[in-house]
């Protein structure tokens, strides 16, 4: 959490620590796992019965950022915050740019923070942002979604070249009709 907390609320109402949808240890561990998982299977008498892969992980293995359902706001993790510094930095290109955008001197990338709770529990009129006042709000929520999409499409590109692209890949994704909190608008699920 923004104190400093590793422990985070889990779904059902434990605590723990868990990956950072954002590591690349974590990432790759889940790709060498799942092609393992697939070269096992394609070994086996009974892999002409399998059909699909279903990559899952977050929340009730739906893909949501670990602690959203408890109010946790997650992720503050030094690879999370690495992450969202790269993506702004492919979105503006220049501190310049990205301090126009948002209002904030910036003389390098590495300056911005993942935002603290308190602007992140903000919205502007049931559950939209004014761009005007909070794009880097807006920002930092399209880069929790572009995270967890390409997670997915990683784990995804390992079933297709692990199958020669014969078998379906599918998971729990895009949960965006009942999204009406900010707590939810935090959950990854809008980059379809």
């Amino acid at each position: 959490d923004d104190k400093g907390s590793t422990l985070i609320n889990t779904y059902q109402d434990g605590r723990g620590e868990l990956p950072s949808f954002a590591s690349k240890i974590w990432l790759d561990e889940a790709k060498n796992s799942l092609r393992a998982i697939i070269r096992h299977v394609n070994g086996r008498s009974y892999r002409s019965r399998v059909i699909g892969y279903v990559p899952i992980s977050g929340i009730s293995w739906e893909w949501m950022h670990f602690g959203a359902q408890h109010r946790n706001f997650v992720d503050y993790s030094a690879p999370f915050a690495r992450a969202f510094q790269a993506w702004l930095k492919g979105e503006y290109g220049t501190p310049a740019a990205l301090s126009a955008a948002h209002g904030s001197p910036y003389g390098d990338f590495s300056e911005v923070a993942v935002p603290k709770k308190e602007d992140r529990e903000r919205n502007d009129g049931m559950f939209f942002l004014d761009p005007q006042k909070r794009r880097p709000l807006i920002d930092f929520r399209r880069f929790i979604s572009q995270l967890i999409a390409d997670d997915i499409l990683g784990l995804a590109r390992v079933v297709k070249e692990e199958t020669g692209a014969r078998a379906l890949c599918g998971t729990y994704y895009g949960y965006v009709m009942y999204v009406l909190s900010p707590r939810w608008n935090e959950t990854g699920h809008f980059a379809l």
